[in-house]
C-alpha cells in the first residue's frame, strides 16, 4: 500500500490541492455575494466601502502573488502555504469578531497576503502541478481549481444556514476552523517536487497527443525573461490577462446582488449564487480538458464569447429559471481567472521562464480585483443599479476577443523566429 502510494503521489497532491482550494476559494467566492448586504447592514458601513475593503484585499494580492515566487524558493512550498494557511484561518477569525470597517480591512489585508499562494488564481496551485503533471495538465488543472466552485457551493449552505439561524459571524468562524484543517493536512501531506521522493513527474517524456500533432511533452523551450521583455506580445498579454479578468470579475461577486434588484428574492439569489459556484467547478474541468484537446488558444476565445453571452443573459434575467441559464453560461468564462492564463502563457512563451512570467500574469488577475468591486459597486451607489456595470464588462470582454486573436498572431511570429533560429 505504502508503495502504490508513493508511485502515484502526484494523485494525493492533486487530491489535496483540491480540497485546499475547495475551501480557501471556495470561502472568497462566497465573500462578497452572501456577505456584502447582512455586514454592511449590521455594521452601518456602505457597499462601496465594503467593496473598497476588499480591493485592498486584491492590492495587497498582488503584491503577494509577485512576490511568492521569491518565497517558495527561500522557504520552500510546503512551509510557506502552511503558514499563509495558518494566516488565512486568522483572517477569517478578525472577520467574524469585527465590529467596524477597519478590523474587516485588517482581515482583508491578512488575506491579501495568502492570494499568491492559496488561491486558484495565485502562482501556488499552477506551480505545484506544473512541477507534478506534464501529461494531462490542462484537465488536473481544471479538476483542481474546479474545486473553488464546488467548494463554494457546498460552503454557501453551510454559510447561508449559518447566516439565516445564527449570524453571519459564525459563517466567517466556520471557515476559520477548516482552513485551520487545510493548514495540518498540508504540513503533513504536501511535498514541493516529485524529485524530493526520488519520482518523476506524471507522464514525463511520454508523446503527447494534441491536434496540431504528437509532441513530447516540454517541446517548446521559449524565450528568456529578457527576450520577453522585449517581445509586444509579453505586454499584450499582460494587457489582454488584466481586461478580460475585470471584465469577469465586474459582475462575478456581484450575482446575488444584482438579481434581488432584478426583483428575485434574497433566497433565490443566493441560491443562484451556489448553483453558479456548482456551474464553476463543471466548466473548470470542463476548460481544463478543453485546453488539452483544443489548445489553450482556442479554449480563450470560447470562454470570452461564453462570458459575453452570459452577461448580457444577466442583463435581461427578471425570473429565477432565466436566471439560472444566465449563470450556467456565464460560469463558461470564468476560468478565464485561474484555469487558462497559466496554460496559455507557456503555450505563447514557452517553458523557459515559466517559474518569472507566470507571477506576472497572476498579479494581473489579481489587479483586476482591485478595481472590479470599487468600479462595480461606486456605479451602483451612484445609480442604484448593475446594468451600467454589465455594459462595461460586455465591452471588455469584446475587446479582448479581438486582442487575443492579435496576440496570438504576434507571438506565433515569435515563436517561427526563435525556431528558425535554433536550426541555424
Amino acid at each position: 500500500m505504502i508503495a502504490w502510494c508513493k508511485k502515484h503521489y502526484h494523485w494525493i497532491i492533486a487530491t489535496i490541492l483540491l480540497i485546499q482550494l475547495g475551501i480557501t476559494g471556495g470561502a472568497a467566492n462566497n465573500f462578497t455575494g452572501l456577505h456584502l448586504i447582512p455586514v454592511t447592514e449590521t455594521l452601518g458601513i456602505s457597499r462601496t466601502a465594503f467593496s473598497l475593503s476588499g480591493s485592498i484585499r486584491s492590492l495587497v494580492g498582488m503584491g503577494s502573488t509577485l512576490l511568492s515566487g521569491i518565497l517558495i524558493m527561500r522557504l520552500g512550498y510546503r512551509f510557506s502555504l502552511t503558514a499563509c494557511l495558518l494566516l488565512t484561518a486568522g483572517a477569517y477569525t478578525v472577520f467574524g469578531l469585527a465590529d467596524s470597517f477597519y478590523m474587516l480591512l485588517i482581515g482583508d489585508i491578512l488575506v491579501g497576503l495568502t492570494v499568491g499562494l492559496c488561491s486558484s488564481s495565485g502562482v501556488g496551485a499552477p506551480r505545484v502541478i506544473s512541477a507534478w503533471f506534464y501529461k494531462h495538465r490542462g484537465t488536473v488543472l481544471g479538476v483542481v481549481t474546479s474545486a473553488t466552485g464546488l467548494g463554494g457551493s457546498v460552503l454557501s449552505i453551510l454559510q447561508n444556514a449559518m447566516i439565516q439561524n445564527v449570524s453571519w459571524r459564525w459563517s466567517f468562524f466556520s471557515v476559520a476552523i477548516l482552513v485551520f484543517g487545510c493548514a495540518v493536512m498540508m504540513a503533513l501531506l504536501m511535498r514541493d517536487h516529485p524529485n524530493k521522493m526520488g519520482l518523476k513527474p506524471h507522464g514525463e517524456g511520454e508523446i503527447i497527443e494534441h491536434k496540431k500533432g504528437k509532441h513530447h511533452a516540454r517541446l517548446w523551450e521559449g524565450h528568456s525573461m529578457p527576450e520577453l521583455y522585449k517581445k509586444p506580445a509579453f505586454y499584450m498579454m499582460i494587457l489582454c490577462t488584466f481586461l478580460s479578468c475585470l471584465g469577469v470579475y465586474l459582475m462575478f461577486s456581484n450575482l446575488s446582488p444584482h438579481l434581488q434588484g432584478q426583483g428575485l428574492t434574497s433566497t433565490e439569489a443566493n441560491s443562484i449564487h451556489g448553483m453558479q459556484l456548482f456551474f464553476l467547478a463543471i466548466t473548470k474541468l470542463l476548460v481544463g480538458v478543453l485546453c488539452d484537446r483544443l489548445g489553450p488558444k482556442t479554449t480563450t476565445l470560447i470562454c470570452l464569447s461564453f462570458a459575453v453571452a452570459g452577461l448580457f443573459l444577466l442583463n435581461i434575467a427578471t425570473t429565477f429559471s432565466m436566471a439560472v441559464i444566465a449563470a450556467a453560461v456565464f460560469s463558461v468564462g470564468v476560468p478565464l481567472t485561474g484555469v487558462t492564463v497559466p496554460l496559455l502563457a507557456p503555450d505563447l512563451f514557452g517553458y523557459r521562464s515559466q517559474g518569472h512570467y507566470i507571477g506576472i500574469f497572476m498579479a494581473m488577475i489579481s489587479a483586476s480585483s482591485i478595481l472590479s468591486g470599487i468600479i462595480s459597486n461606486s456605479i451602483f451607489d451612484a445609480v442604484g443599479s448593475y446594468h451600467p456595470v454589465i455594459y462595461i464588462a460586455i465591452g471588455l470582454c469584446v475587446l479582448c476577443l479581438i486582442g487575443n486573436l492579435l496576440l496570438y498572431r504576434t507571438a506565433v511570429r515569435d515563436q517561427k523566429k526563435w525556431e528558425a533560429e535554433k536550426e541555424i
